[in-house]
Formats: structure tokens, C-alpha cells, sequence
């Protein structure tokens, strides 16, 4: 679809920019119902580290819940997934830092980071 911008609309703000963007993509917005992406609902992983003892593999990761905005910081041994445990925060630096000291404790008891992942 064509869309003819008027003349007028090809304006500068106080500092000299050319406005037209702002309001060309106001006007398809409205002209072709586009809408902005829904909230997003599920959590989004932070950071996800995966420590191996033998034959033993544990996952600590960091995920934000985006609807009540905390930090989830989720310890999981893959050979029992109920058995994890998870702990809630109020700031992203709190949940990093429990995970440093997680991380940290672990590796003096033998684990070795396998694999991480920051989302």
C-alpha cells in the first residue's frame, strides 16, 4: 500500500530534526492496524549456567517475571526436576549476586561450569 505523506508533515522539531518518521509511522500504524506486540507473559531467562559433578548436571539460571517485574534465580539437578528449588527477588543485582554465591559454592564442592547461556 502507497501512502502520500502531505508536504506539511515534513517538519523539524526544535532541535532540527526531521519529524516525518515519527509521524509517517503514526500513520501506518493507524492506517494498517498494526499493533504493538502483546506483553510478554512468560519469563524471560537472563542467564542460565550448567555445572557437571561426574556424571551429575545442575542448572542455576536467573529469569525475569515480567508481570510482577522480580527475579526468579531456579537451582535444578537434571536427574530430578522436582526437586529443584527457587528463590524470588526484588532487584536483578540481588538475584546475580545469589547466583555468584551459588556458582562460587559449587565449584569449591567440585562442579565445573559445562555450558551457559544469557538470553
Amino acid at each position: 500500500m502507497v501512502v502520500a505523506v502531505p508536504r506539511r508533515w515534513w517538519t523539524r522539531d526544535d532541535h532540527g530534526q526531521n519529524t516525518r518518521d515519527f509521524e509517517l509511522a503514526f500513520l501506518l500504524n493507524s492506517l494498517s492496524g498494526m499493533r504493538r506486540p502483546t506483553a510478554r507473559r512468560q519469563p524471560m531467562r537472563l542467564l542460565r549456567w550448567i555445572f557437571q559433578r561426574g556424571n551429575q548436571w545442575l542448572t542455576c539460571q536467573v529469569d525475569l517475571r515480567p508481570g510482577d517485574q522480580t527475579y526468579t534465580l531456579s537451582l535444578v539437578p537434571h536427574s530430578n526436576v522436582a526437586g529443584g528449588i527457587a528463590e524470588t527477588f526484588n532487584t536483578a543485582w540481588s538475584a546475580f549476586r545469589r547466583h555468584a554465591m551459588i556458582a562460587s559454592e559449587l565449584r569449591r564442592s567440585g562442579w565445573t561450569l559445562a555450558a551457559y547461556t544469557a538470553d
